[in-house]
């Protein structure tokens, strides 16, 4: 369960090792962290979850999304 009191950031990106390497910065100075993959996972869970920032990927391989948008 989660502390209400923490900030929650969610990360979109799309590379593993950088999505654990950045998880890792931000959890370790006290956010809560979701992590996704691409831009549409992202809208999915901004949806549920209503993060406090957003940490992306500028350029998204997978779908040619550039800073989450089509």
């Amino acid at each position: 369960m989660t502390d209400p009191k923490r900030k929650r950031v969610l990360i979109i990106e799309d590379t593993d090792s950088v999505q654990m390497m950045v998880k890792w910065w931000i959890t370790n100075d006290g956010f809560d962290v979701d992590v996704v993959s691409d831009g549409r996972e992202a809208l999915e869970r901004v949806s549920s979850v209503s993060p406090d920032l957003i940490v992306l990927d500028v350029i998204d391989a997978r779908s040619q999304w550039i800073c989450g948008l089509p």
